[in-house]
């Protein structure tokens, strides 16, 4: 095109050409500045401008960049920014499309998140294979983190609610400021020298980047992956992350989600509790029928009658020892009180006391005769019933009533009919006599 037919923009095409090379030219570029004109419409956007000693430009972040930041800035807030520099076409106004905002001070903190996580996990402290498992039940937890932060109340009354055997041991510390991270390192260290707890648990509440910095100590990390106690590391919310939860064996959310990890809930335990308690009521009760059947076993094997017969004998001889030797000490005793009485008698020469000695011994006479008859009588029943127990017991009284007890020739019980065939001879025992037999016929029940 010649200078007699220049190109003709309207301003439309205008601002699209101007758009075009100012996308192609810068892309994303990173800006430090300071804001001012702060606004957010309902819309959910934030709209700002930013500025140095001698300009402004402005700028535009979308809520859906600007909602992963965790609170929104304010006039005057030394800004680091990603952004892509473009145009508004309908007003023609060159502008900063954020993608991406954070304090101006947050930026070299992060560099140095990244820089120390980077070197961490080419050390391979990251690697789940490496990291330790929790003990279960677990029945000691130490807590690192400050004493009077919320953080401490909320574990401590999670705990309470579900697992209260659960004992605690607090190692206080400071969470926040210059002398934060090394407060953390030592208590991590002397927990580890004590070995007094099951897990530890490295905890404090939400902030901002700043606040959290301290968890992000190489010395921290250091003696958190030395450490041979199972290390749970709960800092700040879910979206935030520190070293100290890359290098933990295990990381919670927040430090009320780590107490509700780490306590059991009593109900859960009562429950398995009582399933174990039924399980157990089984095979016991198993185990009682198991033995009730072997003993029932052991009884059918159990002494033959003959001694049990013998056992009674002896038992029946012993009784009527003792009651003629209680017989001889009953009249033995009776002869020496009469002997005293005559003795007395005969020391007494008065007719009453005469008279009444001799009522007495008369009385004595007949309640020694009345306790020996009674004696004699006691022992005499009692022998009957013994008698009468071993007649029931004697196999001789079973085959007075018509039984017969069947015999081989070698003279041994038989039992069944599958050891012996049609021309066996055997024996039937009868309450009189042996009856020798030949069998011509087995039949089985």
């Amino acid at each position: 095109m010649n200078a007699m037919n220049p190109k003709i923009y309207n301003i439309s095409s205008l601002n699209r050409s101007v758009k075009q090379i100012l996308d192609s030219n810068f892309g994303l570029i990173w800006v430090e500045a300071e804001i001012s004109n702060f606004s957010i419409p309902s819309s959910g956007h934030w709209y700002f401008t930013l500025k140095d000693h001698h300009a402004q430009v402005r700028c535009a972040m979308f809520y859906n960049k600007n909602r992963f930041n965790s609170k929104a800035p304010k006039d005057g807030d030394q800004v680091l920014v990603k952004a892509r520099v473009g145009l508004f076409e309908p007003k023609g106004e060159y502008q900063l499309i954020i993608e991406f905002l954070e304090n101006a001070g947050i930026g070299l903190l992060q560099r140095e998140f990244e820089q120390l996580k980077t070197k961490l996990q080419k050390l391979s402290w990251f690697d789940e294979a490496k990291k330790k498992p929790l003990p279960s039940p677990l029945t000691r937890l130490g807590v690192i983190t400050s004493a009077t932060g919320a953080a401490i109340q909320d574990i401590i009354s999670v705990i309470r609610r579900r697992s209260p055997q659960m004992e605690l041991i607090i190692y206080p510390v400071l969470v926040q400021g210059k002398e934060a991270a090394k407060s953390l390192t030592q208590a991590v260290n002397i927990a580890t020298l004590r070995d007094e707890v099951d897990a530890l648990l490295l905890t404090r509440g939400g902030g901002s980047f700043e606040d959290l910095h301290c968890f992000n100590d190489e010395k921290l990390a250091t003696a958190i992956h030395h450490c041979h106690i199972p290390v749970i590391s709960a800092v700040g919310h879910e979206v935030d992350f520190t070293i100290c939860d890359f290098v933990a064996d295990l990381r919670a959310p927040t430090p009320t989600a780590a107490a509700e990890l780490l306590s059991r809930d009593n109900q859960v335990l009562i429950a398995a509790i009582n399933k174990n308690k039924l399980l157990l009521m089984r095979l016991i009760k198993a185990q009682l029928e198991i033995k009730q059947q072997q003993l029932d076993r052991v009884s059918l094997r159990l002494t033959k009658p003959n001694r049990i017969i013998a056992d009674f004998r002896h038992k029946v001889v012993h009784l009527q020892l003792r009651l003629k030797q209680n017989l001889q000490q009953s009249l033995s005793n009776d002869q020496i009180q009469l002997q005293q009485l005559e003795q007395r008698l005969h020391r007494s020469n008065p007719n009453t006391i005469i008279l009444q000695n001799k009522m007495l011994l008369e009385s004595l006479k007949k309640r020694s005769q009345r306790a020996i008859y009674h004696q004699v009588q006691h022992q005499y029943q009692k022998i009957q019933s013994l008698s009468k127990q071993l007649n029931m017991l004697s196999p001789l009284a079973t085959l007075e009533r018509g039984y017969s007890i069947t015999l081989n020739q070698n003279g041994q019980l038989i039992e069944s009919i599958e050891h012996l065939k049609v021309g066996d001879e055997i024996q039937n025992r009868l309450s009189k006599g042996l009856l020798y037999s030949k069998i011509t016929k087995l039949l089985k029940n």
